[in-house]
């Protein structure tokens, strides 16, 4: 009688008529996967892969909203443009990303008499690009009825708990709560953390004060 080797006797013996593989040690035969297990771990990898495409793509469509804000000087006809975001948690991810603090305008739609001035005053400094080059520009009105990204967030404001639906609502909470004014247009700074630090600054068009102002933001933190 030939002698079977243990090597091959321990190898699994597949059944064609059932699909099931004959334990070769003795016991329950074990069911042959229909898929085999790189197959499973591939089709795994690439639905990560879609969905993780589809969360970033999301997430540029969400931030990358750049806004060009522009004054032109009436009298010389120069235009100074600004380039900013009217979210603060845009701006915030950018300034993260970009290593830069943060330059809030507080202003609004139709809550001021001159369209654009806090733009005339901020182009008062000068040197835009400095301004530019040193931080994240969020532009934030008060008055903005788009709604937040979170509306059950909810406050204790003005003596009672409110809940912050429309995006002007956070942002003038965001004003009165940090810097306990409640005027536009307001020039204010905060790090990554919301922290604020600097001047603040009404609307002015004293060069001197708004030099101060900017570089108290520069130096100050």
């Amino acid at each position: 009688m030939a002698r079977t080797s243990l090597k091959t006797s321990m190898k699994p013996k597949y059944n064609r008529k059932d699909d099931y593989i004959e334990n070769p040690v003795g016991g329950r035969p074990l069911l042959r996967p229909l898929v085999p297990i790189s197959g499973i771990i591939l089709v795994i990898l690439i639905m990560f892969v879609i969905r993780n495409y589809r969360d970033t793509k999301s997430v540029n469509r969400n931030l990358n909203n750049k806004k060009t804000f522009t004054y032109t000087n009436k009298t010389t006809k120069d235009t100074a443009k600004f380039y900013g975001y009217n979210n603060i948690d845009t701006a915030i991810y950018y300034a993260r990303k970009e290593k830069k603090n943060i330059l809030i305008i507080f202003s609004g739609y139709a809550c001021m008499s001159e369209s654009g001035k806090e733009w005339k005053t901020l182009s008062i400094f000068g040197d835009n690009d400095k301004i530019q080059d040193n931080f994240i520009i969020a532009w934030l009105a008060v008055d903005d009825t788009r709604p937040t990204s979170d509306t059950n967030q909810v406050v204790f404001w003005y003596g009672k708990e409110r809940k912050l639906v429309k995006s002007g609502d956070k942002n003038k909470y965001f004003e009165e709560a940090t810097f306990k004014q409640s005027s536009q247009p307001l020039f204010c700074f905060v790090d990554t953390i919301r922290k604020p630090f600097g001047k603040i600054l009404g609307y002015t068009n004293d060069k001197k004060v708004v030099e101060d102002f900017v570089y108290s933001g520069i130096i100050g933190y």
